[in-house]
């Protein structure tokens, strides 16, 4: 009887293989389906820092536009404007102001037409003191800007963002020589980057 069941090896085998072939199969669909699954995540983790680096990189631009650039200059016009036309025109004279104001950022460079900056908010209280008059114009102000806010959100095409809040403050003297309006020892100083 035993010599009966060993020689029937061909059938055991076909069935052997047919199992081996169906697990094979099956662990090769699993593999797959994991590796296709873990290729969208990869690929939606570097989308989304792809974001946050070039929100990191705005931040970076926005801070070189303040310190030394166009971004600085308005809020400084702003403040500039406020007591050179609202506030009382004599020595000693001080104000308090909040500023509240959304410019608009785009980026110009064709690798980044798929990302855009949006809700971009600058929000601030400025104080100073009339430092000098000459006849009805302010020749002069202390100016301190505390607790400027920038905040903005960056988005990508996917629905990817990421939100930054930079803090900066500032200390200034403003000085008008027949029009010519200069700023001095200015300090522009970012206190805090957060998202």
């Amino acid at each position: 009887m035993f010599k009966r069941q060993t020689g029937n090896k061909k059938g055991e085998t076909l069935i052997i293989v047919i199992i081996v072939a169906a697990l094979l199969l099956i662990i090769g669909a699993a593999v797959l389906t994991f590796a296709s699954s873990n290729l969208n995540s990869t690929s939606k983790n570097v989308q989304s820092k792809d974001v946050y680096y070039i929100s990191k990189s705005t931040a970076s631009i926005i801070t070189e536009s303040i310190e030394g650039g166009s971004l600085g200059k308005l809020i400084r016009d702003k403040v500039a404007s406020n007591f050179t036309t609202n506030v009382n025109k004599t020595v000693g004279s001080e104000w308090d102001k909040k500023w509240e104001f959304s410019p608009t950022i785009v980026f110009n460079e064709e690798r980044l037409q798929g990302y855009k900056v949006t809700g971009m908010k600058i929000t601030f209280d400025s104080t100073g003191s009339v430092t000098s008059v000459y006849g009805s114009t302010v020749t002069g102000a202390s100016i301190n800007m505390n607790d400027i806010f920038v905040k903005y959100q960056v988005k990508d095409e996917l629905g990817n963002n990421y939100t930054l809040k930079i803090t900066y403050n500032y200390t200034g003297w403003y000085a008008n020589n027949n029009g010519k309006e200069k700023w001095s020892n200015e300090i522009w100083k970012a206190e805090n980057v957060e998202n």
